[in-house]
């Protein structure tokens, strides 16, 4: 019996950014961590117009 990839694995959500997919087929299950570019969001410098350098 051959399953489609649809059918053969199946994913949950086990945490705000943590998933775990499983394969029907063998029970082999992998853990998945989505992670995120914050870097820019959280390092990025103001930036500085001609304006406010003259001040």
């Amino acid at each position: 019996m051959d399953l489609s990839d649809k059918e053969r694995y199946s994913i949950s959500r086990v945490g705000n950014d943590t998933f775990v997919l499983t394969d029907a087929d063998t029970l082999q299950t992998w853990q998945i961590e989505v992670l995120r570019n914050s870097y820019k969001e959280e390092n990025e410098e103001p930036v500085t117009t001609p304006s406010n350098a003259e001040k």
